[in-house]
């Protein structure tokens, strides 16, 4: 269900979630920037291989 969900969104949207701006514990603005913080430091982080 929740698939069917993500697909419809993002067929229908351009996203797979949506989070309403009155369920945030802060100021839509500030959001987005931690957002946008969160995924640049997702991104810059550097992937670690187990050797064996």
């Amino acid at each position: 269900m929740l698939a069917n969900r993500m697909r419809y969104n993002r067929e229908l949207l351009g996203f797979d979630f949506f989070i309403s701006d009155d369920l945030l514990d802060r100021p839509l603005g500030e959001f987005i920037g931690l957002a946008r913080r969160y995924l640049a430091q997702a991104n810059d982080t550097p992937t670690f291989k187990h050797r064996v």
